[in-house]
């Protein structure tokens, strides 16, 4: 007389666990759209859907009654039980579309087992979070030491990238002035090549040199015309470009006379110990036929 269809006693609503399990048997017959249905006319499908149903909620009221303090056998006993009634029905289901639901709730129980599977049956959910945290900490930390290590490792690689760049900059410097020196080198060459044919071919005569080098280098005695005799008459040069007649020439043993062969030369000293001049011809002969006329000073 206390009991309905289904088998429920109303004084169940005194117990409650037996509340509990009246609140999840009617959630869940709502959420699967049999709320109408009786449990032992339901189909395979259905069936299990409405335990799998009733197991979940059953372990989340857990979870939030006992505040986390649920035993980690506790939770393998739940997804055990989830993966052999997957199994079941996968048998029960074979070659139709349940045996397609069957198989994932079986994968998807059966790896939910292997990770709560790691933890002491007397573990509770709380502790296996906060060991969970801890090792996720010490993760963390290594995970900052990779990255710090691998920050200065970055910092190694700019600094080597720098001064790889630099010394491609400075080895790109130096294959410059490689070049340039090549250059100049190859003009030197050029110009003793020059030089070396013009000396071969006697255009280049050191003893003909153009012109020869007075007290420095912007002083230069230098041929500047030919005079009336015929002769070649050279005067100092200054790198203005001017011509200047102060050129004096010591210790000379002759001097020129009226042509290249006639010059006038020291021939001795007389009784007196005076130094005679005379003319001497290219044959060797001398004459004693010296006239100075309209003489002024001489150095």
């Amino acid at each position: 007389m206390y009991a309905d269809a289904e088998g429920f006693d109303i004084r169940s609503l005194f117990d409650a666990a037996e509340r509990r399990e009246s609140k999840r048997h009617k959630n869940c017959k709502e959420e699967i759209n049999i709320a109408g249905a009786e449990l032992k006319l339901l189909g395979n499908g259905k069936l299990y859907d409405y335990l799998e149903c009733k197991d979940i909620k059953r372990m989340h009221e857990e979870f939030e009654r006992l505040d986390g303090d649920v035993k980690v056998k506790s939770i393998k006993t739940t997804y055990s039980d989830l993966q052999e009634r997957a199994w079941q029905l996968a048998c029960l289901g074979r070659n139709s579309s349940l045996q397609d639901k069957a198989l994932q709730g079986f994968i998807k129980y059966g790896q939910l087992y292997q990770l709560w599977n790691q933890f002491e049956d007397n573990m509770t959910a709380f502790s296996v979070m906060e060991q969970q945290i801890k090792d996720l900490d010490g993760r963390i930390n290594q995970l900052d030491e990779k990255i710090a290590t691998f920050q200065e490792k970055s910092d190694q690689i700019d600094t080597l990238n720098l001064t790889v760049n630099q010394a491609q900059s400075t080895a790109n410097d130096a294959v410059i002035r490689a070049n340039n020196a090549q250059g100049t080198a190859n003009q030197a060459i050029s110009g003793i090549s020059s030089l070396q044919t013009g000396i071969q071919d006697g255009s280049v005569v050191a003893l003909k040199a153009s012109m020869l080098k007075a007290r420095d280098d912007n002083h230069w005695l230098r041929f500047n015309r030919v005079d009336p005799s015929n002769h070649d008459v050279f005067m100092l040069w200054r790198n203005d470009n001017t011509f200047h007649p102060t050129i004096r020439v010591q210790a000379s043993d002759q001097l020129l006379a009226r042509n290249d062969s006639h010059w006038m030369k020291c021939k001795g000293v007389d009784a007196e110990n005076q130094d005679c001049y005379g003319l001497l011809r290219f044959d060797g002969d001398w004459f004693n036929l010296i006239q100075v006329a309209a003489i002024g000073n001489l150095p």
